[in-house]
């Protein structure tokens, strides 16, 4: 599958990480082994799954859809997977890049084994990269599942988090009628085919090793920001996404058979842990008051379980104050460029949005059950 760089673009490094998918990645890597413009490398590792995964990837190197395949020695987050994948694939036919410009034209796609590409996925990316040269890290639109019958719902096109650690996916749960088909600039895309330099990826050290699911991506984004770079979506190039793991089909996953608590554990974390100093007091009591209000309306509503979640995702966060502290240190390793803060600003959710959300959930609620919890 390796071969010579195309025209634009410069190489590709792809990197499947894959867990427990002997269910989906059959699909997956039909997906890839259409592809019109492939990797000019492509591999994958196996997270320590503990059904066919491991087979069905040697499967597809023998095929030569894939370029290599390599292990985890136990199940590990997403972003600890791809630097395990790209240490053991060292030797690979990875440029060797010496000048600025070689530099820059190196990229790495991170691909998820629940997901399938639209056969010109990679090519809309690279052209989207190619007519604007500032971009250094951008993703796809990301669609969910469909019948073909009826146009396809819009799993996220971008992601964002909201002053109250919620996931803020632009278009979610929409018919895919074209409306989010221009590029745009969002704090940060998903994992789920994100494209960016390889260059920039080393500058900023990778996802962040403390959010293992969810969440890594706007915190990329996020970070990529504050050192400068662009991110920018590609939604001409097109994804099925399952999110097996958020729907809770991967227990042994990082998400477990409980997704949603840790869902917001993560993005409590993120918030907290990218704060500026002086607001960390402020950004404390809203988010633990956030998650106590939460609770007791999910427990009105009739939704036990969210409440449930709500709490235990409290509880690590209160329980854990020494995880918020490594990110913290992490997070001043990122070299900030002036400015920062403002472009942020802008791409932040305003804090009113999760009043929204709130307003939204209520407006859905039966009549009966409304007029009990007003």
């Amino acid at each position: 599958m390796s071969g010579k760089s195309h025209s634009y673009g410069g190489h590709v490094t792809a990197v499947l990480v894959a867990l427990d998918a002997a269910q989906w990645l059959p699909e997956t890597m039909a997906g890839l082994a259409a592809l019109h413009r492939r990797p000019d490398r492509l591999i994958a590792i196996d997270n320590d799954s503990a059904d066919a995964t491991g087979s069905l990837l040697q499967s597809a190197q023998a095929a030569g859809v894939l370029d290599a395949v390599y292990s985890a020695q136990q199940t590990t987050g997403f972003g600890t997977a791809v630097e395990s994948a790209l240490r053991q694939d060292q030797h690979g036919d990875l440029p060797a890049t010496s000048t600025p410009a070689e530099d820059r034209s190196s990229w790495l796609w991170l691909l998820h084994d629940d997901a399938v590409p639209d056969p010109y996925a990679l090519d809309r990316l690279l052209e989207q990269v190619s007519g604007s040269p500032g971009i250094d890290v951008t993703g796809p639109k990301l669609l969910m599942p469909s019948d073909g019958l009826d146009p396809a719902k819009i799993s996220e096109v971008g992601a964002a988090v909201s002053g109250t650690g919620r996931r803020e996916a632009p278009g979610h749960g929409e018919l895919d009628l074209g409306q989010h088909d221009k590029p745009s600039t969002p704090l940060g895309v998903s994992t789920c085919g994100m494209l960016v330099r390889r260059s920039v990826w080393q500058r900023l050290g990778g996802l962040d090793v403390g959010l293992p699911v969810f969440r890594d991506g706007v915190d990329f984004g996020w970070r990529a920001h504050l050192a400068g770079f662009s991110v920018q979506t590609s939604p001409s190039s097109v994804f099925v996404h399952r999110q097996v793991g958020r729907a809770g089909l991967r227990p042994r996953g990082a998400g477990g058979a409980h997704p949603a608590r840790l869902d917001r554990y993560l993005g409590l974390l993120v918030v907290v842990g990218r704060a500026r100093p002086r607001m960390l007091p402020a950004i404390w009591v809203r988010l633990v008051s956030s998650c106590k209000l939460n609770a007791l309306g999910h427990l009105a509503a009739g939704s036990p379980g969210r409440s449930v979640d709500e709490l235990v995702a409290l509880g690590w966060f209160l329980a854990h104050p020494d995880r918020i502290a490594r990110m913290r240190r992490r997070m001043q390793a990122v070299p900030e460029v002036p400015g920062a803060d403002a472009v942020l600003h802008q791409l932040k959710p305003p804090w009113w949005s999760d009043l929204q959300l709130a307003a939204r959930a209520l407006s859905h609620l039966p009549r009966r059950r409304r007029g009990r919890s007003l």
